[in-house]
């Protein structure tokens, strides 16, 4: 046992023998009762022995010797009957408002609950809610005025003590937005598109501290915004938000990372934090920032040795070996391999006979020189008979120093195409294969291991096979007799075994001599899962499991490229279930098995091409094939390996933080060189031209030091941030730190002297103010007398000409472009002196003529663009004019006028061009209406005396179309459009007059002589008479 001396404070009781003791264990107090001291006391004290009650003292009857009252305090020795151990959260703000959940014994039944926060000289108390018989809920109290810091959490249940064991709660200062910082690859202004751009948050609070816990209500936003270019940025067409992965680490800071997946594209992160001390939500330090995105891929638009390139358009299967990747398959009857070190295509001569055409194979390398070809089907455009048969036979295929050939072997496998396989490391030639479709277009689930030390000596290994949920049933017999017989002396051998499921597409990767993962295929499910065989050669047998995944783990697909490196398995493309292909890059991580995104882009490329690409993948990057008309000429290359290390926050940190802190250091110590120079003292005084340059440097100084004080700030925040990131990953910084710490102490002698030099140069500044401000006055001048003679100038006549025009368009260009960089500098000047709004009016000046000259180049540019459309159009041969082209391309010229030009000024050029595209489109329309039919040589004479032309020679085989728009028709537009309705009323004339001939031609009149007299009457059938009165509407 042991006891202690617990505190007390407050009047004591006297002292006595043969007092009464009690203790009351509902609240908590001893009772005193009487006692002896010279005489017998009557009195009662109580004493609450909870933390911090008082001692009171109360008198019966007689007086007490000793004094009645008193006061008294003690430290907690004992609690009430109910408990607590913990609170969730632990911490929260100093503002309050934080839930809290207290966990402890015996609440049941309490009606009210009061909960204390105390540091020992402050408390707080706040009303709580009954959860539950062991949990109670209240919301942390306001601490503001007593600060950060720990604080006892103690409960009293229906007015009863409150506890007395120790359970701590920890008040931080509120998360400050103004104070919190973020940096690094995915804020930096340019970043690689597909490639996740990732960032560090910092939290931090009110005081400046770094904050020690998470769950920070911050708002991440990335706002993707496309661009018409990279150097036209606020030509956005328009803007979607893009999902932000934010890893909160529970210590103050978060890993962020977002992926812009579309080229030509600027992205704007913002981090909004709602400040608890005002009512708005404010950015934080820094925010927002504005990232271009880069392509990371290099692109080869035409290989080396092109002709080499293989004409790809289905089928194909890809084996890569090393840095080489070897193609076979589809319509390519030749091997064709890619120096993917080199990106140059070959195409070896292969003795041996080759296998027949095929597709859905398995291509697999076995080793640097040995690949494997297995199964398939036979192409369905093969000449001969086998068209559409599944194949059994194996084929190697040997490269090396001494060539290439094709080897046949004896061994065959089940009839089967689209199966997956993988050569297992460190264990001689041996392969496994699994699922594929057989010629009754069933998925199969079982697998293969093929084996061979060499191409001429056999070594037979049978596996057995086990599964998580089940044994499978033993080899069968015939199988082994299989393998034990005759065939035995083949090169080759395979066992079967259960697979996960059946499948075809899927991809097969070895991770190590043990282990093989499936993944992947169709049909197409769930990938958040993955097949993981265990291969134990020794015992003979193999045993899957089926291994949940977590991450950014990548959307069903099947037709990929995999590779496995160092214990993690990489796929890069494919094809989604709505045959979709995808340009994603993926690495499973096997330690952990937790997927992560290296790449992922929108896969507008990759869609763009009728053929597949070629997918290629090494152990430092992919490579993608791609062609026209199926030749696969273009090669694009995506080097991972290196991109996954520069984008990492520490990697691209490590990279950037000597180059960021050398500008830094350059520019606080171009400053603090600049403002110790004195224009006052002897040196500059006898020198006027010298000591007003030294003004000039010292204002220019003093305006960075007032504008550029945030910024640098942040920046130095930020480098020392980042300094401590690479710190705690083991990166020596010790002299990094000692130059920022330099650099700090430097800025600090800076924001000192500033104020010193601004008192200092106050006279010699405000001289070369005015001295400013009359340049500023004459340039004024200049540019309003430039302006106000500018609609002067040739280029607004349409008589100038398209190409003088643009020359003169050009000079004056230049001419208002050299003054618009006058403007610039002396806009520059004026502002670090304090008075910008001096260049107002004349910026607004210029930038009104360069608008100008920009909608003239391009109204002039529309005149040229006419006038070469108009003198295609004069090369047409007449029997070859095409009406509806006439037609259309007038109309066209018309209706861009109307619409890019509907908003420009009126000026000279614009008016007659519009004059002249409005008689363009008379003139066409007249000229299709004299390809019409009813047009004689007499209404041609017409037209020519019309227009006053000597001659029409419209049936000369050399007639143009200028010939007729040489005849300005537009001018004569009613003239001619008589004559064109003259020529269809003849033509219709004519018509009925031969329908009359013929029609007459063949009837029949008879005559009779008429009863009283001699004269012969002629008579017609009835139809005929019928006919007459037709013809006679005519």
């Amino acid at each position: 046992m042991l006891w202690m001396h617990a505190p007390v404070r407050g009047e004591k009781p006297s002292a006595r023998e043969d007092a009464a003791w009690a203790y009351d264990a509902k609240t908590a107090k001893l009772v005193l009762l009487g006692g002896w001291a010279e005489g017998w006391l009557d009195d009662l004290y109580t004493l609450d022995v909870e933390f911090r009650h008082r001692f009171s003292a109360n008198s019966f009857g007689s007086p007490m010797p000793c004094g009645t009252s008193g006061v008294l305090q003690v430290a907690g020795l004992v609690g009430p009957p109910y408990t607590l151990h913990s609170v969730e959260p632990t911490q929260g703000p100093i503002t309050g408002g934080t839930y809290v959940l207290i966990r402890g014994l015996n609440f049941e039944g309490c009606k009210r609950i009061q909960v204390k926060f105390t540091d020992g000289e402050n408390e707080e108390i706040v009303e709580g809610t009954l959860e539950s018989d062991t949990e109670i809920q209240c919301q942390s109290p306001v601490w503001e005025r007593n600060g950060e810091g720990e604080v006892d959490v103690r409960v009293a249940l229906d007015d009863q003590n409150f506890t007395v064991n120790r359970v701590r709660w920890t008040y931080y200062a509120n998360t400050s937005p103004h104070k919190c910082l973020a940096y690094g690859p995915g804020l930096s202004p340019k970043c690689a598109w597909g490639l996740p751009a990732l960032f560090k948050l910092q939290a931090k609070d009110s005081t400046g501290k770094n904050r020690t816990s998470g769950g920070d209500p911050f708002e991440i936003q990335v706002l993707c915004e496309e661009v018409q270019s990279l150097d036209d940025q606020d030509s956005g067409v328009r803007a979607e938000r893009v999902p932000v992965d934010v890893q909160d680490h529970e210590d103050g800071t978060y890993t962020c990372s977002y992926i812009p997946s579309m080229p030509n594209t600027k992205y704007t992160v913002s981090i909004t934090l709602d400040d608890p001390l005002f009512p708005d939500v404010f950015h934080i330090r820094g925010s927002p920032w504005t990232v271009i995105v880069e392509d990371p891929w290099i692109r080869i638009p035409k290989v080396l040795s092109v002709s080499k390139a293989p004409v790809v358009d289905s089928g194909v299967s890809i084996a890569v070996q090393g840095h080489r990747a070897v193609m076979w398959g589809g319509q390519a009857e030749r091997v064709h391999v890619l120096d993917m070190v080199a990106l140059r295509w070959d195409l070896p001569e292969v003795i041996g006979v080759p296998p027949h055409p095929r597709d859905g194979h398995l291509l697999v390398p076995v080793d640097s020189e040995v690949c494997l070809l297995v199964g398939g089907k036979q192409t369905s455009t093969s000449a001969d008979d086998l068209a559409g048969v599944f194949h059994e036979d194996v084929w190697a295929l040997t490269g090396g120093r001494t060539g290439w050939r094709w080897t046949k072997l004896q061994v065959k496998v089940e009839q089967r195409h689209q199966l997956g396989g993988c050569a297992i490391p460190g264990q001689g030639r041996r392969v496994v294969l699994t699922g594929g479709e057989d010629p009754d277009q069933n998925l199969k689930d079982d697998a293969h291991l093929i084996s061979t030390t060499n191409l001429s000596k056999s070594e037979v290994l049978l596996l057995s096979s086990l599964n998580e949920e089940r044994r499978l049933p033993e080899i069968p017999a015939a199988l082994l007799d299989y393998v034990s017989g005759e065939e035995s002396d083949d090169p080759f051998f395979y066992s079967q075994h259960q697979f996960r499921f059946a499948s075809k597409g899927h991809g097969l990767a070895a991770v190590d001599h043990e282990t093989i993962i499936s993944l992947g295929g169709f049909p197409i499910t769930s990938t958040h899962e993955v097949s993981v065989g265990a291969i134990d050669l020794e015992v003979q047998k193999i045993e899957w499991r089926r291994q949940p995944v977590a991450g950014k783990v990548p959307s069903p697909r099947t037709g990929f490229a995999v590779h496995a490196r160092d214990g993690n398995v990489y796929i890069y493309g494919g094809v989604d279930d709505e045959g979709n292909r995808l340009d994603e890059l993926f690495i499973l991580d096997t330690r952990t098995w937790i997927w992560h995104c290296l790449y992922a882009s929108n896969g507008f490329w990759v869609n763009d091409h009728q053929a597949a690409p070629l997918l290629m993948m090494d152990s430092k990057k992919v490579v993608v094939s791609t062609g026209t008309f199926g030749r696969m000429e273009s090669l694009h290359v995506l080097e991972y390996a290196d991109l996954q290390e520069s984008t990492s926050v520490e990697g691209r940190m490590n990279l950037q933080l000597a180059e960021d802190l050398s500008k830094v250091q350059q520019f606080v110590q171009g400053v603090y060189e600049t403002l110790s120079s004195d224009p006052l003292s002897a040196k500059y005084t006898g020198d006027e031209d010298a000591q007003a340059s030294l003004v000039w440097r010292l204002v220019d100084a003093l305006y960075k030091v007032k504008t550029r004080s945030k910024d640098l700030e942040l920046t130095i925040d930020t480098l020392r941030e980042g300094l401590f990131l690479l710190e705690s990953t083991g990166v020596t910084v010790e002299m990094l730190r000692k130059n920022l710490d330099e650099v700090e102490e430097t800025w600090r002698d800076v924001r000192k002297m500033a104020p010193e030099m601004q008192e200092r140069i106050l006279q010699l500044q405000e001289a070369e103010a005015l001295k400013l401000k009359e340049r500023i006055a004459q340039f004024t001048t200049k540019v309003q007398t430039f302006s106000e003679g500018f609609r002067n100038n040739t280029f607004f006549k349409l008589a100038l000409g398209v190409d003088d025009s643009l020359r003169d368009i050009a000079r004056t260009y230049s001419d208002v472009m050299a003054m618009w960089s006058i403007a610039t500098e002396l806009h520059e000047h004026g502002t670090i002196f304090g008075f910008p709004e001096l260049l107002t009016e004349p910026k607004a000046n210029l930038q009104a003529l360069i608008t100008s000259m920009r909608e003239m180049r391009e109204l002039w540019a529309f005149v040229e663009m006419s006038e070469l459309t108009l003198d295609g159009l004069r090369l047409i041969l007449w029997e070859k004019v095409d009406v509806e082209v006439l037609q259309t391309t007038a109309g066209d010229l018309a209706e861009q006028c109307a619409t890019y030009f509907a908003d420009y000024p009126e000026s000279d050029v614009l008016k007659r061009h519009r004059e002249w595209i409005k008689n363009l489109v008379v003139s066409m329309s007249l000229i299709s209406s004299l390809k019409s039919s009813n047009l004689r040589d007499r209404h041609w004479i017409s037209l020519c005396e019309t227009v006053k032309a000597k001659e029409i020679k419209y049936k000369d085989p050399e007639f143009k179309l200028k010939d007729l728009i040489e005849l300005h028709l537009h001018d004569f537009e009613d003239d001619v459009l008589e004559i064109l309705l003259a020529a269809e009323k003849e033509s219709h004339m004519e018509s009925s007059l031969e329908m009359l001939d013929v029609a007459w031609s063949t009837i029949e009149f008879g005559f009779e002589r008429h009863k009283e007299s001699q004269v012969l009457l002629a008579q017609m059938s009835q139809e005929d008479l019928q006919t007459l009165e037709s013809h006679q509407l005519l």
